[in-house]
């Protein structure tokens, strides 16, 4: 399973997604646009939006871009 996290708390996202140690887990670090081009490729199965404002303003871009 491929994970892409992006936003403004996105490392902090990513390390701990990286702690699970979960060989199956893939994760990578991202902006929205490309996140976007991922999901809808098949290349990534997820997308974590961090945001820290809690405004969702990261993971808006997001679905806006997905349609």
């Amino acid at each position: 399973m491929r994970i892409l996290v992006g936003g403004f708390g996105k490392a902090e996202i990513a390390r701990a997604l990286e702690r699970l140690n979960d060989p199956d887990i893939e994760v990578a670090v991202t902006n929205d646009y490309q996140a976007a081009q991922a999901l809808k490729s098949g290349q990534a199965d997820y997308y974590f939006g961090a945001c820290a404002s809690g405004g969702g303003a990261s993971l808006g871009v997001l679905v806006g871009l997905l349609g």
